[in-house]
């Protein structure tokens, strides 16, 4: 589940353990349809009853996929 959604990354909540500075590759829709494709970075991790809160900062984002997060 997505919490939050910006331009430099996102915040979501996962069953998966992961740790800060653990590398992802991140794929999501955005209203409209829009498929982003990012790499992604873990910033913050906090687990509560087997839930996982992770904020990730993207690392690589190509310009189309920027304007559509910038627009949404």
């Amino acid at each position: 589940n997505t919490v939050e959604l910006g331009e430099k990354g996102m915040m979501f909540t996962t069953d998966v353990a992961m740790k800060v500075g653990d590398q992802l590759v991140i794929s999501f829709f955005i209203p409209g349809g829009h498929c982003v494709i990012t790499r992604a970075s873990v910033r913050y991790q906090n687990t509560k009853q087997s839930r996982s809160h992770v904020g990730v900062e993207f690392t690589t984002v190509s310009f189309e996929d920027r304007r559509a997060l910038r627009d949404y």
